[in-house]
């Protein structure tokens, strides 16, 4: 990231939410990108919490109250 992107973007989006903040908010600027692939290792550890779909529901309700409430 660049210093002109850091400024750029603010995140106010806690959780999960901030990945789509941060692409809302450098779309809204007009910086450039470019998407570098990479590789997640989960530990064990972190594959038996596992996802709950309350916490999809929560990242999308986080997102629309933000729109909402600008």
């Amino acid at each position: 990231m660049t210093a002109r992107g850091a400024r750029a973007i603010f995140l106010r989006q806690n959780r999960m939410a901030h990945a789509s903040e941060i692409l809302h908010q450098i779309a809204q600027s007009r910086l450039r990108f470019v998407e570098v692939p990479v590789n997640i290792e989960y530990s064990a550890y972190s594959l038996g919490k596992g996802q709950r779909i309350t916490d999809a529901l929560t990242i999308l309700i986080d997102l629309f109250a933000r729109r909402l409430y600008r």
